[in-house]
């Protein structure tokens, strides 16, 4: 199983994945979150309509970003005389012909676009099964094999992208680096947006670009809508059926506020809560609350305000989950607030989710009512199987009497 590092968890905790952004928040987003030590890019894929098994279906080509990529793009030239000249002069790394297809052939690779001269093509056609697999490969609908190679080495070198769909109909490409301003991302993503939507094939039916994440180089992805794709419809059906899944077989559910928590916090939370059998995770407030008023659990809209986390599990791991949310050191941080809950299928209010951390687990009940020596062996077998939901309805009867306020307050 992959093993997260502590940098992403905190980045993935920090993006909605439940959220479509408008273009701009995600990528102001981005800019956020925890970085590494090198500038990364910045990315965008798309998911598109297409049927990659036809190839009147298939999208390839390549645009300028008018605020460059912000790194060197190492160019190379098959050209011969004057087009070799010119290349020179226009920047390119290496200019050959036969000598630098025998080079790539030898395993030579340290370039990242390769331009040809269309006489060139009788020996860039060998390198086909070499270039091809890394995109590499010149084209005339990517504006690699052209007879102005100069002016083509001037595109890429400046910013000029080249793409491609891949088995899966995917299209992915970088639009700049994370040190980029938000306003010159944003400039670059919409260029490459735009101009892959003006390529869209006659065939294609219904919407073209379906999904669409940008993400930094080891980051997570936030979802983003733009020109019309089917990303909110798709995503919150998704996100439902996910919710519908994990709650299913669920015995007990906390919601709590959650916010300001650093990185050694948040994995510490995590962790404990783990170690209790229970899992968590932050969710999308207006489609966990449908879910589960599609069970029958109306929660106050109240509840689903701001950053919502979910905690759930049997009866016992979520009784577990809220003694560590509730522990005196969490409650001290004021980063932590129950706010309601779920048992066995009855609705707790955020006194009643706090009073569950004062039920004792199955190992303490037990140890404490094996001292009771006296007591009748029936009425002891009796109390160590009694369903957690009769022990909620002895919390209510407490919260009835007006014990339950101190608790809320103390929890809060």
């Amino acid at each position: 199983m992959r093993t997260r590092s502590r940098r992403y968890r905190d980045s993935e905790d920090r993006v909605d994945r439940g959220r479509v952004y408008e273009p701009v928040e995600a990528l102001t987003l981005l800019k956020e979150l925890p970085g590494t030590m090198f500038d990364e890019s910045v990315e965008v894929a798309i998911k598109l309509g297409i049927d990659p098994r036809k190839s009147d279906q298939l999208v390839r080509g390549a645009v300028s970003l008018p605020k460059g990529l912000g790194k060197e793009v190492r160019v190379i030239v098959f050209a011969e005389g004057d087009k070799a000249d010119q290349a020179r002069e226009a920047g390119a790394d290496e200019v050959g012909s036969a000598e630098l297809a025998e080079r790539i052939q030898g395993g030579w690779m340290d370039f990242d676009v390769v331009i040809a001269s269309p006489d060139m093509m009788k020996h860039v056609g060998k390198l086909g099964r070499l270039l091809g697999p890394q995109g590499k490969m010149p084209s005339p609908k990517s504006g690699t094999v052209t007879p102005d190679v100069a002016g083509a080495v001037g595109e890429f070198k400046a910013g000029k992208v080249e793409f491609r769909t891949d088995s899966g109909g995917n299209v992915h490409a970088p639009v700049g680096k994370k040190s980029f301003p938000v306003e010159d991302l944003e400039e670059n993503l919409r260029a490459f947006l735009d101009h892959l939507i003006g390529m869209r094939p006659a065939s294609v039916k219904g919407v073209f670009m379906r999904k669409i994440s940008i993400s930094t180089t080891m980051g997570p992805g936030a979802w983003i809508s733009y020109g019309g794709s089917a990303m909110p419809n798709i995503v919150n059906t998704l996100t439902v059926r996910e919710y519908d899944r994990e709650l299913k077989d669920a015995e007990g559910v906390l919601l709590c506020a959650w916010h300001g928590l650093s990185v050694s916090e948040s994995d510490g939370l995590r962790g404990a809560v783990a170690e209790k059998g229970a899992r968590m995770r932050m969710v999308r407030n207006s489609l966990v609350g449908r879910v589960l008023a599609e069970k029958g659990v109306e929660i106050d809209p109240e509840v689903l305000t701001g950053t919502v986390v979910m905690a759930y599990g049997t009866a016992e791991q979520t009784i577990g989950a809220a003694k560590v949310l509730t522990a005196p050191e969490i409650r001290r941080t004021g980063k932590i607030k129950l706010r309601a809950g779920l048992l066995e299928g009855r609705p707790l209010d955020a006194a009643q989710a706090v009073m569950l951390a004062d039920i004792p687990d199955r190992q303490t009940l037990n140890a404490q009512l094996l001292g009771v020596l006296l007591g009748p062996a029936r009425g002891l077998a009796t109390v160590l199987n009694a369903p957690l939901g009769a022990i909620a309805r002895v919390l209510q009867a407490r919260v009835d009497r007006g014990d339950g306020a101190g608790a809320a307050e103390e929890g809060s």
